[in-house]
């Protein structure tokens, strides 16, 4: 064994096997539809009717049962690249009830009597990172829908937190420092009276968002509708150099 002396070479080309993504926004902004043309990919549809509309794969997921079975089956599937899950807000619901249940108590904001205070949390933040820590686990790419958090503000509106995912807490943040590319998706009306969608990956004092691979990092993405994945994988191709497209020419 030696100790290395020279720097690695990073592999840019083409979206990573290993890939997983959180794009994370408004409610009805697009993010479903965005995601639905990736090729090779399933849906698992915890929103009830949230994808009844899309063109996509996708399987109803109605309970956290229910979502640990798909994964089983993902496990040993060989069809699907991508797994999308839509939302983790739900997925994070579900886990919310089943503490409550498991504990007794009415409220994930109630401690358990008989247990140290605050023993609910440390039990909600475990189980969402073993979810997804599970999914990421999967040999495929892993997608993760999310609404946004409520943004608080002060008695001017200046804003206090970021915008970022509907998680409690240090759950949000654990959370996101798990998944490597974290995009924010908003949408802009024109001044014709149209509207555009982007995915933002830079990140800002307002919002958490951005990424660690170089092909992503800092950018905002317009999403034309019906050309996500497009958009998407053309951030992952070989940049040409001036002479390669010269000779094209």
């Amino acid at each position: 064994m030696e100790l290395p002396k020279t720097d690695s070479v990073p592999k840019l080309e083409g979206i990573p096997a290993n890939f997983s993504l959180l794009v994370f926004g408004p409610s009805k902004v697009g993010k479903t539809t965005m995601i639905a043309d990736w090729p090779k990919a399933i849906i698992l549809e915890c929103e009830p009717g949230g994808a009844d509309l899309v063109k996509c794969r996708k399987m109803d997921i109605d309970s956290l049962p229910h979502f640990r079975d798909a994964y089983k089956l993902l496990m040993l599937d060989t069809e699907y690249d991508t797994v999308v899950v839509d939302t983790l807000d739900r997925v994070a619901t579900w886990v919310e009830d089943e503490i409550c249940t498991e504990m007794k108590i009415g409220s994930i904001l109630e401690s358990p009597r008989g247990e140290r205070n605050g023993a609910q949390w440390g039990e909600y933040k475990s189980r969402i990172l073993q979810v997804i820590a599970a999914m990421e686990k999967l040999p495929k790419k892993i997608i993760f829908l999310a609404h946004t958090k409520r943004t608080e503000t002060d008695g001017q509106g200046v804003v206090i937190n970021p915008r970022t995912i509907n998680l409690y807490g240090s759950t949000a943040i654990s959370t996101m420092a798990l998944i490597q590319n974290i995009g924010y998706m908003f949408a802009k009306e024109t001044d014709g009276g149209k509207t555009k969608r982007y995915l933002s990956f830079a990140p800002g004092i307002n919002v958490e968002c951005g990424s660690r691979h170089p092909a992503l990092a800092d950018k905002i993405l317009e999403i034309p509708k019906g050309r996500g994945y497009e958009v998407f994988a053309a951030c992952f191709e070989p940049t040409k150099t001036k002479s390669e497209v010269k000779e094209k020419k």
